[in-house]
């Protein structure tokens, strides 16, 4: 059964290049979308088993945000894929239990050697 991965980026052409990475290594897209504003109802529906998420994007709350809520309900593993890499931003990304960070720009190999060692 393949793992089921969430896509949560506002860029369309990284979620795209995301998204064709994920499924062309054997892994399942179970969506993109460009806002984390409801990030626990689309994990409800889909049941991922991992959630690549932005942190600055289109909507009311932001990536750090939404997986702080997240964590009240659920543990699915979050890798942040993100541009941000000032102290602020890493600090709460190590408090939010059960996810890692990559920075932008990424290279493809970093970030499926990532989603191997979260879905190990």
């Amino acid at each position: 059964m393949k793992k089921k991965v969430l896509i949560i980026e506002d860029n369309l052409i990284s979620s795209t290049a995301l998204e064709m990475m994920v499924t062309s290594n054997g892994f399942e897209s179970v969506g993109r979308f460009d806002s984390a504003d409801e990030l626990s109802h689309l994990c409800k529906v889909n049941k991922p088993d991992l959630i690549l998420l932005d942190i600055m994007l289109a909507g009311k709350v932001n990536g750090l945000e939404a997986a702080q809520e997240l964590r009240k309900e659920m543990d699915t593993p979050i890798l942040f894929i993100t541009a941000l890499s000032d102290s602020n931003s890493t600090k709460v990304i190590k408090s939010i239990k059960n996810s890692t960070a990559t920075y932008k720009p990424y290279i493809e190999e970093s970030i499926l050697r990532k989603i191997e060692d979260i879905l190990k």
